[in-house]
């Protein structure tokens, strides 16, 4: 994270401490400084931080209290149990509930270069208590970041198209996300008792050629919704299906 301040004659550049052994911030006010025109972005007080986050897209103020903790390949070899710093707390406590993420919300050239780690980063850092995951742009990932997700009893929604609403479902070229790291993590969530997966919407290029693992897995899921008898929350009338064909998810050009 590199943020420069240009005032009066002066550009001041803030850049974030790490530590040297495993690129944490370190979070002390204490600053070997090179030069007195250079300050660092953790001498900021964290209600300044919290209130420039505040103007962000929920995945954008993610990205930032992710940085401002480690690097994201720190928080793999941690295995995904490093807590935030207090800067990034203080970004994160500007959202109330992270209940709900669409990484739609930021610039497609962005979400483009998301790799796994980050994915598993803000997952990690946020808690992973979403009701609601849109991997929007994501093309680059595997699926292998969606591990803090596993087993999670609080899921309802995830699409996994990695395109936004009303757009062509077909990404050429073919995405990264693998059904190898999806999967496992799918079939953790169906079999978690008492879990509130609702929804999940399929890649296209998983639809093409359905694997015996994916089949095996959405009749499961479809065995669970079955046995839900969900409700309507406005008439009480109970829900056979979200498709006219009997599906509970979607694939190709069915739309969430």
């Amino acid at each position: 994270v590199q943020i420069q301040i240009i005032g009066a004659r002066q550009c001041a550049t803030l850049t974030p401490t790490m530590d040297k052994n495993d690129g944490e911030n370190t979070g002390s006010n204490k600053r070997r400084r090179t030069s007195p025109d250079i300050f660092h972005i953790n001498d900021l007080p964290n209600t300044l931080l919290a209130d420039v986050a505040a103007f962000l897209p929920d995945p954008s103020r993610a990205l930032f209290a992710l940085a401002m903790t480690a690097p994201t390949s720190s928080w793999r070899h941690s295995r995904w149990k490093r807590p935030p710093s207090v800067a990034s707390a203080a970004i994160l406590s500007s959202t109330t509930k992270w209940e709900s993420l669409d990484f739609g919300n930021i610039e497609n050239i962005l979400a483009e270069k998301l790799t796994d780690d980050d994915v598993c980063g803000i997952l990690s850092c946020i808690n992973a208590k979403l009701k609601t995951l849109k991997l929007t742009g994501c093309v680059n990932i595997t699926g292998s970041g969606l591990e803090p997700l596993r087993g999670s009893l609080v899921l309802q929604q995830i699409d996994l198209s990695l395109v936004g609403q009303h757009k062509c479902p077909v990404i050429e070229p073919d995405p990264s996300i693998s059904e190898a790291a999806v999967l496992p993590i799918l079939d953790s969530i169906i079999d978690a008792r008492d879990n509130s997966l609702k929804h999940i919407q399929l890649p296209v290029k998983w639809s093409d050629k359905r694997s015996t693992e994916l089949g095996q897995i959405l009749e499961k899921f479809h065995r669970l919704m079955e046995n839900r008898r969900l409700c309507c929350s406005t008439c009480d009338a109970i829900i056979d299906n979200v498709y006219e064909d009997g599906k509970w998810y979607g694939d190709d050009e069915d739309e969430w």
